[in-house]
């Protein structure tokens, strides 16, 4: 990062605080009304945050490191096997939990009915 987009946010304080002061001083003077003035500062901010934004977006460009190469069909297929195999897995429990309560519905029928 460049010393000055590190220094954007102090910049861009003294920048209001200078035009703040000499907005005042013109509000005193009666060089500008008081609505002038804010409407300048509301302006400018706007254009300086367009600035810092700009410079942000200049500074990413610039930036020499490629993106990670992404092989989607792989990931694709690995998330496919990854959830298949979860899916037998519940399937398989779920028989055998079905399997054990049937088996303690039956004995419990049969001591019912005296078998």
């Amino acid at each position: 990062m460049t010393k000055a987009l590190r220094m954007a946010p102090q910049l861009r304080v003294a920048l209001y605080a200078v035009l703040a002061a000499g907005l005042a001083v013109a509000v005193v003077a009666g060089w500008v009304t008081q609505e002038q003035s804010t409407n300048l500062l509301e302006q400018v901010d706007k254009v300086l945050g367009l600035l810092a934004s700009a410079a942000f977006v200049l500074a990413a460009s610039n930036v020499k490191t490629a993106a990670p190469a992404v092989d989607a069909p792989a990931i694709a297929n690995e998330v496919a096997v990854r959830i298949n195999t979860g899916l037998t897995d519940v399937a398989t429990s779920a028989q055998s939990a079905v399997n054990d309560v049937r088996r303690q519905v039956e004995q419990e029928l049969g001591h019912r009915l005296g078998r």
